[in-house]
């Protein structure tokens, strides 16, 4: 797995809660937008989410690897 790996899943997991949510409770969902930096236009290099609440708050979650594992060699 790497940066983007988990960015992806990251991103995943809060629109399938946020649709979830929504449906479980009848409320309209919390996130308005869940963006990646590549997507958004974010001048990085790094993986990261952009994530804006319905009602405009906005968050950039960034995502650094800070280790690398050993490859699995099965």
């Amino acid at each position: 797995m790497n940066a983007h790996d988990l960015e992806e899943a990251i991103q995943e997991a809060l629109v399938e809660r946020d649709e979830n949510h929504a449906d479980l409770h009848g409320e309209p969902q919390v996130f308005a937008r869940i963006v990646t930096y590549a997507d958004a236009g974010v001048l990085t290099r790094d993986a990261g989410l952009l994530v804006r609440t319905a009602s405009g708050d906005e968050f950039q979650v960034t995502i650094v690897q800070t280790r690398r594992g050993r490859e699995d060699d099965s």
